[in-house]
């Protein structure tokens, strides 16, 4: 994304971290929502805690038809794409299995995969990147096992800016019957992503780069196919017996 420029004269290019400034719409939503409807979604009947269920539920709406999810309530608002992805990785593996990423992912992708294969309980394989810096799709594909359950894959880097064929990858994954995780971090908001045509399982997300939204907002959509176990656990609204 290129810099901008405000009033004062600063120049910002560093959107690969967060999108700045927020157009005036998102400040304004905000203030709104924070001075007449912030009730608490889900655990209270009265007005205000309808108010803010029914904009929970908008927001969802409006990332599942940005992404092709069919069912809203697929999408889990976290707190930034490094939660997401840690509840997709974490959520999904088990001892002894196997995974497959590549050489180009961030470290909230690397330093969780990494922090499994140290305890011994999965196997990383990483793709190399061709001499001219794109994703091996058949390199990928010679990686597969018996035991691989997960390929994590980013779709734009944050460092030069290559783009990964998510969806030559999501259909090597479908042949092969592995889901496909994809770190959208860097790109939510600036490319097309469809998780039906991309064949993506589970799609990580930031709120606060290409969405331009606030910092502190992320999320995760969940596809059919695998449903990641719970990272963590605790209040759950009204429903106290889950």
């Amino acid at each position: 994304m290129n810099g901008s420029a405000c009033s004062s004269g600063l120049i910002y290019a560093d959107h690969a971290a967060t999108s700045w400034p927020k157009p005036d719409c998102v400040a304004l939503a905000m203030a709104r929502f924070l001075g007449s409807e912030a009730g608490s979604p889900g655990r209270s009947g009265h007005r205000l805690s309808l108010t803010a269920a029914r904009v929970v539920f908008a927001a969802r709406e409006a990332v599942a038809g940005l992404f092709g999810v069919a069912d809203s309530s697929n999408v889990v608002f976290t707190a930034n794409a490094t939660h997401a992805l840690n509840i997709a990785i974490q959520g999904v593996l088990r001892p002894g299995d196997h995974v497959i990423t590549s050489a180009m992912e961030h470290n909230s992708v690397l330093r969780v995969l990494g922090a499994l294969e140290a305890g011994r309980s999965v196997v990383v394989d990483t793709v190399p990147m061709t001499a001219g810096g794109g994703f091996d799709l058949a390199a990928c594909e010679a990686l597969f096992r018996d035991t691989t359950r997960l390929v994590v894959v980013q779709h734009g880097s944050n460092v030069n800016g290559h783009v990964h064929p998510i969806r030559q990858i999501g259909a090597i994954c479908r042949r092969r019957g592995v889901p496909m995780l994809v770190d959208a971090a860097q790109t939510a908001g600036c490319l097309p992503l469809d998780v039906v045509r991309d064949h993506i399982d589970l799609l990580a997300f930031s709120g606060h780069k290409g969405l331009l939204g606030p910092s502190g907002v992320g999320g995760l959509c969940v596809g059919g196919r695998v449903l990641p176990e719970p990272l963590y656990v605790g209040g759950s609204g009204s429903r106290s017996e889950q």
